[in-house]
């Protein structure tokens, strides 16, 4: 069972209260470690920059195959939605969303 399991099987036998509490403390902790902004600004050179080297290594054959990429990209958006749905019908607040 791993630790993902085993946290949820505990939280599936405790009262609302209890979980609600486990729910707000684990949103303390996603929010407290979030930056206001993970992406840094580029300039126009740095994203030309990026293109040239990305160019490069596509004609080096160093890029990926899309078909793959995409395909794995699917999958994870697929489990990450599954995952979101499961915690939200598990962990409901009462709170709208936006």
């Amino acid at each position: 069972m791993s630790s993902l399991e085993a946290t949820l099987s505990m939280l599936e036998v405790m009262p609302e209260e209890a979980r609600r509490k486990v729910f707000e403390y684990t949103q303390q902790l996603f929010m407290a470690r979030k930056p206001a902004n993970p992406f840094v600004p580029m300039t126009a050179d740095q994203i030309l920059s990026d293109l040239e080297q990305s160019r490069r290594q596509i004609a080096q054959g160093q890029g990926a195959d899309m078909e793959i990429a995409l395909s794995e990209m699917g999958k994870a958006l697929h489990q990450l939605g599954s995952y979101i749905d499961y915690v939200r019908t598990t962990f409901s607040t009462g709170i709208d969303e936006p």
